[in-house]
């Protein structure tokens, strides 16, 4: 059983499963409306300290930070400074590369995002893309992304994982998570995203039961668990009823690029 606990505080099981947003392609002027929000979940790169102030001063509790470990997008500043360290392409998202975890310019560079973050006043990290265990399951990667969590953990932040689930399975069961995570948020466990066309529907019942399990495992491993759904047309209340079932906590969101509110 995990022993770590959020540093700043968990939610009461009690509150609203629907105090969590996650706007990570959110500019400041698209967040200035955001209230009262237990966790808001932002891309504080590119958000400055004064900005990130302002969220809390408008009824935000807690403000994560999105952090992208396990690839890189072309936006970034420091984008071609990792070519070389590029594995492939990111399947639906032109703009992002697969990146070698393994590698230590690679981790440094986690690490001193982290600790950018942690100056500009963010109470958490949010980390994307564990998922290149899945793409890339060699041992020098599932090492490597341990590496950047045990650095992490030194900022003494909560530390949630987006995806990742063959890695976190792993993990768990090799009791390598101790003290390292905070939670899991997992995307479209009820929902389904065709992007092809850029519509949502159902998911299907089999990867559902999947992520459910999974979810649930976590849950028991004593990891908060975070549900992100898009669009959800007629499935909002089998979202909720669920969370609230299991203690979890859910966002539907509102665009796939998370970029507005409604």
């Amino acid at each position: 059983m995990l022993a770590f606990i959020l540093l700043t505080g968990c939610f009461n099981r009690e509150q609203s499963r629907t105090g969590y947003k996650v706007l990570i392609g959110c500019d400041a002027a698209g967040l200035s409306g955001c209230r009262g929000y237990d966790i808001l979940v932002v891309d504080a790169e590119m958000l400055s300290p004064e900005e990130i102030t302002e969220l809390r001063q408008n009824g935000n509790k807690r403000i994560w930070s999105y952090l992208n470990i396990g690839s890189l997008e072309s936006f970034r500043a420091d984008y071609a400074s990792f070519e070389a360290i590029f594995l492939g392409e990111y399947e639906n998202w032109e703009e992002e590369r697969w990146v070698d975890v393994s590698q230590k310019i690679w981790q440094e560079r986690i690490v001193q995002k982290g600790e950018a973050l942690v100056r500009k006043g963010i109470d958490g990290l949010f980390l994307d893309n564990a998922d290149i265990y899945y793409q890339y399951p060699e041992p020098a990667i599932y090492e490597g992304l341990l590496t950047m969590l045990k650095e992490l953990r030194r900022l003494d932040k909560p530390l949630i994982l987006n995806g990742g689930d063959v890695f976190v399975s792993r993990a768990l069961k090799e009791d390598a998570l101790q003290e390292l995570v905070t939670g899991v948020n997992q995307e479209a466990v009820f929902t389904e995203i065709d992007f092809t066309s850029g519509a949502f529907g159902r998911r299907d019942d089999a990867d559902r039961q999947y992520y459910q399990e999974y979810l649930e495992e976590c849950g028991r491993q004593g990891l908060e668990v975070y549900l992100l759904e898009y669009g959800a047309e007629g499935l909002v209340e089998e979202i909720n009823q669920y969370c609230r079932d299991n203690g979890f906590f859910y966002d539907i969101a509102a665009s796939l690029e998370l970029d507005r509110e409604k």
